[in-house]
């Protein structure tokens, strides 16, 4: 998320937009006396009938008291009559405070309610309150009746200046949210459920394992659906301790009746593209968390060929399925010869020898009894790695 550039124009955009406005702390700080708040508990109680009536005779002062004191709600009234009446009596000013004060608030439904109905039917007072930013009033109508008021404004945030890699923070400025207010800060710390695949491949696997364990259940998986719609597969070998964490966490392995009920809702496309960072955090558990393993750079580079990859501890061996084609690796020290099957013919013949063997056994069955059902068998001696990429190649298992 750190860049080094910055827009030139964004200093003096961002002060018009901290004057414009202010933080929930910079906005005048009216008294809430016992008097007052005891009026406020006498609105809150009118007949519904009554509420336009009495919202007409109250002192312009007093309705901005009333501004004040509606987001926080501190003496947990029924707020029906009193956004009723802010509703009725909104000018520029107390519309601005509201706005700004929201921000703070944002999980006050009846206060989203409010500004959602000033922004539907007094539009133009509206427009001069955001006027020096980017923020439209069609934008704030999808916002305040948002589930997820962060990631709606974190998304807004990503629509815009996407040429320029400004930090996210001056981005929220823009559509006049100031990073500082409660919304700011959970803006930032959901930035992974909306950022770009830049914002993504900004981050290292490090850095982002800490935020990931913050997250609640719903906020992983806006993460996982944003992630795996904006990277390549082949971005995912940046994040093997983040895979990791959230295959040992929320979905388990592939195929298993966790993983079915965890991905429900999700694209094939995304489905497929977490499968296949499984199988790279497989690949490099199954040979050494060594990044020099010349098995894990070798097989690393065709995961995004890959339907399937699992182990076999039994056997000590590990299977790289593609669409066609079943490939044998053995994951001990002393290694073996990969061997390379027909999918059908390896399903029907030779996966059955893998769970009853351990890894001497099978290995001396898929040399002296079962070599007929291999399409090739490769030692690993020197120059092993171009033998099988010209074999893959052949044979249309890659492209």
């Amino acid at each position: 998320m750190k860049t080094s550039y910055k827009p030139s124009k964004l200093p003096a955009i961002a002060a018009q937009v901290r004057k414009e406005h202010p933080t929930s702390s910079e906005i005048r700080n009216y008294q809430l006396d016992n008097g007052f708040l005891d009026e406020v508990r006498q609105w809150a109680k009118l007949p519904k009938e009554d509420v336009d009536g009495e919202a007409i005779t109250i002192p312009i002062r007093k309705v901005r008291l009333l501004a004040n004191y509606v987001p926080a709600n501190s003496l947990h009234l029924p707020l029906l009559n009193l956004t009723r009446i802010l509703f009725l009596r909104a000018n520029e000013e107390i519309a601005r405070s509201l706005f700004i004060l929201w921000q703070d608030f944002f999980e006050n439904q009846d206060l989203c309610y409010l500004l959602y109905r000033i922004v539907q039917d007094k539009a133009e007072l509206v427009k001069k309150i955001v006027s020096n930013t980017k923020l439209e009033n069609t934008t704030m109508l999808q916002w305040f009746p948002s589930k997820n008021i962060p990631y709606a404004v974190g998304r807004e945030c990503m629509r815009w200046q996407k040429s320029d890699r400004i930090r996210f923070s001056d981005r929220l400025m823009t559509l006049g949210i100031m990073p500082s207010t409660r919304l700011g800060q959970r803006c930032i710390q959901e930035y992974l459920t909306f950022c770009d695949r830049t914002g993504y491949l900004e981050i290292s696997d490090r850095d982002m394992l800490p935020t990931l364990k913050k997250y609640s259940p719903d906020s992983i998986k806006l993460f996982l659906k944003n992630i795996l719609t904006e990277l390549k597969v082949e971005d995912f070998q940046r994040y093997y301790q983040c895979g990791t964490y959230l295959r040992n966490t929320y979905t388990s392995d592939a195929g298993t009746l966790k993983y079915k009920n965890f991905f429900s809702g999700f694209t094939p496309e995304q489905e497929l593209k977490y499968h296949r960072w499984l199988n790279y955090i497989l690949i490099r558990e199954s040979f050494s968390k060594n990044s020099n393993d010349e098995r894990l750079q070798f097989w690393s580079q065709y995961v995004p060929y890959s339907t399937d990859a699992y182990r076999v501890s039994a056997s000590e061996c590990l299977v790289i399925e593609f669409e066609m084609y079943s490939i044998i690796e053995f994951t001990t020290k002393t290694m073996g010869p990969l061997y390379i099957y027909r999918k059908d013919i390896f399903e029907k013949f030779v996966k059955k020898y893998l769970k009853r063997m351990n890894n001497t056994e099978l290995r001396h069955s898929l040399y002296n009894e079962l070599l007929q059902y291999a399409t090739e068998r490769i030692i690993h001696h020197d120059n092993w790695q171009y033998k099988t990429s010209r074999y893959l190649m052949a044979h249309s298992i890659i492209s």
